[in-house]
């Protein structure tokens, strides 16, 4: 994998001790579960990458489970890290049971949470459409955003957690969520 096509990380602790990769959920980023990271850094050298189509990572028209494990694999080898144990919430829970089963000679741990080995039904199509639908080039601040937002979204901390994929790009607004493929 080209260096361009790695995931965009972020490394705590001391490449000398044993490696964890911490993988955030939807919508989210590397910084979701920095503080987890930050009471493991002392043992640890923690990885915290931004998924494909979230974050400052390179955007794809799909991001099946398995590119997303392998992304993941793509990103250790790059770190040479032969051996690793994985911390996922949520969507990265999926993402690191994904990896311990295709790669479990790599995997040394992992801890799911918030998460099940199951299909779940397609649950944040309201939050999608509400993102997709805000028009970027009419939005002049986040207060603008979020205004536009609360219609459909009620929850204030919620509404605060997407808006952090929301920056300026010029003299508009952009995602760094590719809304499109999630």
């Amino acid at each position: 994998m080209a260096e361009s096509e790695l995931l965009h990380y972020e490394t705590m602790g001391d490449k000398q001790n044993p490696a964890v990769i911490i993988i955030h959920g939807l919508f989210g980023d590397g910084d979701n579960l920095k503080s987890l990271a930050r009471d493991l850094e002392r043992d640890y050298f923690c990885v915290l990458p931004d998924a494909r189509n979230h974050g400052d990572s390179p955007h794809h028209d799909s991001m099946t489970y398995t590119e997303m494990a392998d992304d993941i694999v793509a990103l250790a080898d790059a770190l040479a890290l032969k051996k690793f144990s994985l911390v996922g919430h949520s969507m990265g829970g999926k993402i690191a049971m994904e990896v311990a089963m295709r790669y479990e000679e790599r995997v040394q741990a992992a801890v799911f949470a918030d998460i099940a080995p199951v299909a779940y039904p397609a649950h944040h199509n309201t939050i999608l459409d509400a993102l997709a639908g805000l028009d970027l080039h009419q939005i002049t601040s986040r207060t603008d955003a979020d205004k536009q937002l609360s219609s459909v979204i009620k929850e204030k901390g919620v509404r605060q957690f997407l808006l952090k994929n929301l920056r300026k790009d010029g003299d508009h607004f952009a995602w760094r969520l590719n809304l499109t493929a999630i």
